[in-house]
């Protein structure tokens, strides 16, 4: 069997990770690793879940006032917030070589083989086309190479077995012809409809480009959280006894309250923010979890910030309390109904930063990152239990991650590889009792795109006929697609 090989060229189209606002700002003033926090579906009596949810957001408002430089009379707060956050990780350094990545032409893509069998894909994005490249090399199914370019008004599509052939579908235009015995008016409709607004993203005359969106979302995102931290007043309050860096210490205390009604305003900003750039993606699962779980669907909502605005209606205020020591975050409590959730800040020393997340007296998630020379060991417990290990030599690029949790110990090493204009991902082995093969995966993007021209004679799905179709059957016919 032969091996899956991209000898013309065939570069890769780089899927530029977009962040939310919070994790951009950190990782430009290189804090510590962010944990992106995804909500489960609340049960009704747990209602304190979107309460820390409403925590972690205030928190990376707070962190976000002071990356952005926003001058407020909370000074001793907003340093202590930014020496807090100012931990140097090594993997995050290396990351933040890719800032611009991805601004103008780009290309990405993986190849990844399952015991012996390869299956090989990239794409390349410019001003003018997104094109798709995939290769397989797998047992019965024919080896082959394809192509499809989406352009501003058409795909364009061409198989390795019908070189000669150019297959077409505008998406822009009205169709004729066999398509539609085949498929209704209205299902084209859709399906044009979803090629336009996708061409739309990236070329439109009148609209901005997917990135340039989510940059403007972002903003606006952050926007929120500044309005609601500028006009929080912190006043002094009682000090407590945290332990920071080892030692035990009085930490002075600091306290601000948010009105429910504050939260409530600024979720319905947020989700306006959501609705406007279509990121609320949960809800195209709404009819999945309605036909699974039928008449138990009501303890599956995927209405977020629906269960976030009745969790809120339920409280008068919130008491945020920054505990502070040694001109750092000791602690940030949040006060709900005398129901106190705890964000810990202690790191055991200067190399050390951690952000543990105490409910009901008891650790619900702690995340830590150490450093030594140029090793970094991050860690992720989940009940006091290490759910997630990862180790990165900054030097040599190696990294190995280990992952059990309510599943068989899963395994990974590879090199991972950053600079300012690509980046390499592999893992030359991953293990667990779930894979029973050996896998093998290398992602990778770089800027610039080498984009093939598709050439041969057109076949036009827009207003193809009846005729046209069994001829081309015919040439199908003539090909090894038929001998399997």
């Amino acid at each position: 069997m032969s091996e899956v090989n991209n000898t013309t060229n065939e570069e890769t189209m780089e899927t530029q990770a977009e962040t939310n606002g919070v994790s951009v700002a950190a990782a430009e003033t290189q804090t510590a690793p962010a944990v992106q926090l995804i909500p489960e579906s609340p049960k009704k009596k747990k209602g304190w879940i979107w309460a820390i949810v409403v925590a972690v957001v205030l928190v990376a408002a707070v962190i976000l006032g002071v990356a952005l430089g926003r001058s407020t009379p909370k000074e001793k707060v907003e340093e202590a917030v930014k020496n807090t956050f100012s931990h140097k990780s090594l993997l995050l350094e290396e990351m933040n070589q890719l800032k611009k990545l991805g601004e103008d032409d780009y290309t990405a893509g993986m190849d990844i083989t399952v015991d012996g069998e390869q299956i090989a894909f990239e794409g390349r994005l410019t001003d003018e086309v997104l094109q798709v490249w995939a290769k397989t090399n797998i047992e019965d199914i024919p080896e082959m190479e394809f192509w499809a370019n989406l352009t501003r008004d058409r795909l364009e599509v061409n198989i390795s077995e019908l070189e000669d052939v150019l297959f077409t579908y505008k998406f822009r235009e009205p169709k004729s012809g066999i398509l539609l015995e085949y498929v209704t008016k209205e299902d084209l409709e859709l399906i044009d409809e979803m090629f336009i607004q996708f061409a739309d993203l990236f070329w439109g005359e009148n609209e901005e480009s997917l990135a340039a969106q989510r940059e403007e979302a972002n903003e606006k995102l952050m926007q929120i959280f500044l309005d609601v931290y500028v006009n929080m007043e912190f006043e002094e309050t009682d000090s407590a006894t945290y332990e920071v860096k080892g030692k035990t210490q009085e930490c002075k205390g600091y306290t601000s309250v948010l009105a429910s009604e504050t939260l409530r305003n600024m979720m319905k900003e947020i989700e306006s923010v959501y609705e406007e750039y279509e990121l609320d993606y949960w809800t195209e699962y709404q009819d999945f979890y309605e036909d699974y779980y039928g008449d138990y669907y009501e303890d599956y909502s995927v209405d977020p910030f629906g269960d976030m605005d009745e969790a809120l209606q339920s409280i008068d205020e919130m008491e945020v309390i920054v505990y502070l020591a040694e001109k750092e975050v000791a602690a940030i409590v949040l006060e709900i109904e005398d129901d106190p959730i705890e964000f810990f800040f202690g790191g055991g020393d200067a190399d050390t930063w951690s952000m543990e997340l105490i409910y009901e007296e008891e650790s619900q998630m702690k995340l830590e990152s150490k450093v030594e020379g140029a090793m970094e060991t991050i860690t992720v417990e989940v009940e006091d239990v290490p759910v997630a290990i990862l180790t990165y030599d900054s030097e040599s690029g190696r990294y190995d991650l280990s992952i059990e949790y309510y599943m068989p110990l899963l395994t990974a090493s590879g090199i991972m590889e950053f600079s300012e204009t690509e980046f390499t991902v592999s893992a030359e082995e991953i293990t667990s009792a779930y894979l029973p093969y050996e896998i093998v995966f290398n992602y990778y993007g770089k800027t610039g795109a080498e984009v093939k021209e598709l050439t041969g004679e057109e076949f036009d799905f827009t207003d193809a006929s009846e005729m046209d179709v069994m001829a081309l059957y015919m040439m199908l016919e003539q090909t090894s697609l038929f001998s399997y």
